[in-house]
């Protein structure tokens, strides 16, 4: 429904933001619209609102455009720190970009005497590559920060309109940062939150970090120079760029996290792609902090040596391995720019010879002679014209080296001979003009044929020098092109033997995971007042021999490493692998054994039913309910796997052996025996295979320790993963 016409004037007449003559304006002519709406079409039109103002003053928000001596005028930007409006202030009559800290509800005196202290040290920061903060004020309930109005994008948005960036323009933008991030570390200010969102990007190509009104201050050895926003234990920062310190404790990060998180940025904007991509928050910080650093050069093409070295340092993990500084960050980063071109040999350069009269005094500045690069060129100065004969100031063409030089001098000195001939009371111009002339050209020749003589040895030399600064620059650039090669084969060597531990690790966690469970005696199966049970006939069962089970199922890295390959829905390297259909499963057992000491296979049914119980009777290993705080099944309405061990263990010490994704077992399915039983393994052929533990998908009744599922073995599904044991 259209707002009526009376309520938009109200509304904008409390909004204050139209001055009151022209207010008056507007309302003498409000008989001319229909509504509220299309008065503030018009008042766009006339520029006296802008769009969001008017939709602010459409929706009786109007109040909400005037902060202190600030008027919004759009919004430019929000993220989980606050929102951006680009603004005018009224009397400078100047447009910033404000940013809104905090909001209703949120403000007690000790947060706006934090942040007040530390906007101050921000805005002490002026660098021609950190956002200028000018103020910082409260108004209402609402505490903000006044900074620089620029125009253009951020890093990410950037990359979103180009689509790709050149390497040679990403490592521009990060050398302007890491200057700004280095002047900033100076004056012991950490940014913490260093992103493409917090770094932007003018019209012209100049970077800009912003947010450092929200950054740590490094302790100088008193409380007060310690930021006491950031200091709680929350983390602050971005986790896709955060580094692996700052990630699990916020009091001891310094200035190696900004360039850590330099690096992630550097990496996102060459690759597209964040490090370490993950289905949570904390799947992230444990990758950023365990999982292997990632190569450019598998990612992007024209990575130079220099660069992947320079990212990987810059990304290491350990504090200490990393850059010491900025300016060692800026150093690495410089050696990966191409070079310029340097002037040529014999680039000619202008000088100024400066002539001036003892008895005048004016000055003539004449811009005149050629020089070889400030080498062999003579520039005269300061040679003073009262009261000199004229064949002192002719001998300055003994001074000059070429006929164009030569000719050059010629006319400036006839032009001075003219000069100072009509200044002379009495003198034969005329005559006097006519002698040095005829001197000159007699001097003139005789300049010309020493030049020829002297010019042809010149060159014979100049033409040695070529031939011998060619010869060297080529082996320099062999001796460089080796270096580079052999770098390279360093780094190749270096990626594989990287590649070969990170393999080694993950067959390596399988073994690790693995959990003891002793031989036992249970009851299989349910009674006959279990609800939702199907074909779980109570027997008892013998376990004779005790047996290893991992405490996780198989997660997607261990699988991939193994089989080259994953079909899985939901991606994450510690997410369990699905899509396997029992068949699957064997393959993989199969390729695991060959490559390890080897004894690895499915669970049978009753060694799994046995290790889920964990000593109890009751439908869950946690009691007779399940709550979406103990699994992953349909009532936890998560919809998807989540990382394996995200629930806790049952009394054996394993994990998710209710819920998350159903589970394979080596039996083919059949009726359960009515009489007690010892060491059970199915059948021997059937149609079906045994799965157990229910899943995501599924209702929390199929998660009981005691429930069954069956499938045929070649089915796949996004639910279905597995578990490894191994005999004794």
């Amino acid at each position: 429904m259209p707002v009526a016409l009376e309520t938009f004037l109200s509304h904008l007449s409390s909004s204050k933001i139209v001055p009151e003559e022209k207010l008056k304006v507007v309302v003498s002519k409000k008989a001319s619209f229909a509504d509220g709406e299309a008065l503030a079409r018009d008042m766009i039109k006339s520029r006296l609102l802008t769009k969001y103002q008017a939709e602010q003053i459409l929706g009786g928000r109007g109040k909400s455009l005037t902060m202190g001596k600030y008027q919004i005028l759009e919004k430019i930007g929000a993220g989980g720190m606050g929102q951006v409006y680009k603004a005018f202030h009224c009397s400078t009559e100047r447009i910033v970009a404000i940013k809104v800290i905090l909001g209703k509800g949120r403000i007690g005196p000790e947060v706006v005497k934090r942040f007040e202290r530390e906007v101050k040290a921000a805005a002490k920061l002026v660098h021609a590559n950190i956002i200028t903060v000018f103020d910082a004020d409260q108004a209402d309930d609402r505490i903000f920060m006044v900074m620089e109005y620029i125009k253009g994008d951020d890093l990410g948005e950037l990359l979103r309109k180009k689509r790709e960036l050149s390497v040679s323009e990403v490592v521009d933008y990060m050398l302007q940062a890491a200057r700004g991030l280095k002047y900033a570390h100076d004056q012991g200010v950490i940014h913490r939150d260093i992103k493409p969102g917090n770094i932007l990007v003018d019209l012209i190509g100049n970077v800009k970090i912003v947010d450092m009104g929200l950054a740590k201050l490094e302790s100088k050895g008193d409380d007060e120079s310690i930021s006491m926003l950031t200091a709680s234990a929350s983390i602050m920062g971005t986790v896709d760029f955060m580094s692996p310190e700052q990630g699990f404790s916020t009091k001891n990060v310094d200035a190696r996290a900004d360039i850590y998180s330099l690096g992630a940025t550097l990496f996102f904007l060459l690759t597209q792609k964040v490090m370490f991509p993950g289905e949570s928050a904390f799947e992230k910080l444990l990758a950023h902090r365990e999982s292997p650093i990632p190569s450019l050069r598998n990612f992007r093409s024209g990575i130079t040596p220099d660069l992947e070295i320079a990212f990987t340092k810059m990304v290491a993990k350990k504090v200490e391995d990393r850059y010491a500084s900025m300016a060692e960050v800026i150093s690495a980063l410089s050696r990966t720019e191409v070079e310029g071109i340097v002037n040529p040999i014999g680039a000619e350069d202008l000088a100024t010879t400066h002539f001036k009269r003892g008895s005048y005094p004016e000055t003539i500045d004449v811009e005149t002679v050629l020089t070889n690069n400030g080498k062999e060129g003579n520039k005269e100065t300061d040679k003073h014209i009262g009261g000199k004969t004229l064949a002192h100031i002719s001998g300055i063409l003994q001074k000059t080296y070429t006929p164009k030089v030569l000719a050059a001098t010629a006319i400036i000195v006839l032009v001075l001979l003219a000069l100072m001939l009509l200044m002379k009371p009495g003198a034969n111009v005329k005559e006097e003009v006519k002698a040095q002339l005829a001197g000159l050209e007699k001097a003139k020749k005789t300049e010309m044929a020493k030049f020829k003589l002297e010019g042809d040895a010149k060159a014979k030399q100049m033409e040695k020098e070529k031939l011998k600064q060619e010869e060297e620059a080529k082996l320099k650039q062999m001796e460089k092109e080796k270096l580079k090669q052999e770098e390279e084969a360093k780094l190749k060597q270096m990626e594989r033997e990287k590649l070969k531990q990170e393999e080694e690790a993950k067959l390596a966690s399988i073994e690790k995971n693995l959990v003891l469970i002793p031989a036992g005696k249970f009851k299989m199966g349910s009674t006959t007042s279990e609800n939702s049970r199907f074909n779980e006939t109570q027997h008892e069962v013998t376990l004779t021999k005790s047996f290893y089970l991992s405490k996780y199922e198989v997660t997607q890295e261990q699988y991939e490493v193994v089989m080259g390959m994953n079909l899985s829905r939901s991606k994450g390297a510690k997410l369990p692998v699905t899509m396997v259909s029992w068949e699957d499963c064997q393959e993989f057992i199969k390729k695991l054994n060959v490559n390890t000491n080897g004894g690895y296979r499915l669970p049978t049914e009753a060694e799994w039913e046995y290790a889920c119980r964990a000593g109890t009777t009751t439908p869950y290993s946690f009691g007779f309910k399940m709550t979406p705080k103990d699994a992953n099944y349909d009532g936890s309405k998560v919809g998807k796997p989540v990382i394996v061990g995200s629930y806790k263990a049952n009394g054996f010490g394993l994990y998710d052996m209710h819920g998350n994704v159903w589970e394979w077992c080596e039996d083919w399915y059949a009726a359960y025996p009515k009489g007690a039983v010892t060491d059970p393994k199915g059948p021997l052929a059937g149609e079906h295979r045994v799965m157990r533990g229910g899943s995501f998908v599924y209702d929390v009744s199929l998660a009981r320790s005691f429930n069954r599922g069956v499938l045929t073995p070649t089915t796949r599904f996004n639910s279905y993963g597995f578990r490894l044991a191994r005999t004794k």
